[in-house]
């Protein structure tokens, strides 16, 4: 035996349940504060935002965090410009969250995740070509999504045609 005592499986429920709450009630700040941002330019207090990165811990998949952690009375592009700002403050330049974005472009099963994914300042997917065949897809997918990736296959096709 350890000599620690563990709390009574109520109190460890209780408890979880305080820590989800005050996370989500976090998280909904957050997507107001980016809202009132976005409002602003981006010009602003961003406490809020960096004190939820600083919750998930920025070398997690605070992508896939924060989608669990969404309320259902989100907003797409609060939660895409969530994370827009986000890669400005990660130790690695936002890597970690393009990998995820791009792997919810890759699978093309969630709407709401492709949206997120394509409305960041880059494009996902380096390689021109892989973006465009990924973006045909969503395209033919989500007819919802089809202007906007149209939108990025045109400026792939031109940043291709510009190395040639």
């Amino acid at each position: 035996m350890t000599g620690r005592i563990r709390p009574e499986p109520d109190v460890q429920k209780r408890s979880t349940a305080l820590l989800t709450t005050d996370r989500i009630a976090l998280v909904q700040a957050t997507l107001n504060e980016v809202a009132a941002l976005r409002s602003n330019k981006f010009h602003g207090d961003d406490e809020t935002v960096l004190r939820l990165l600083g919750e998930y811990g920025e070398t997690s998949d605070v992508a896939e965090l924060l989608w669990a952690d969404l309320p259902t009375t989100y907003r797409r592009e609060d939660a895409a410009d969530l994370l827009t700002l986000w890669a400005w403050r990660t130790n690695d330049n936002g890597a970690q969250i393009m990998r995820t974005l791009e792997g919810w472009v890759s699978e093309c099963s969630d709407e709401s995740k492709v949206w997120v994914a394509l409305h960041q300042d880059a494009f996902p997917f380096i390689d021109h070509r892989n973006r465009i065949d990924h973006l045909l897809r969503v395209k033919s997918t989500f007819p919802a999504l089809g202007q906007h990736c149209q939108s990025m296959i045109d400026q792939s096709w031109r940043w291709l045609e510009a190395k040639v």
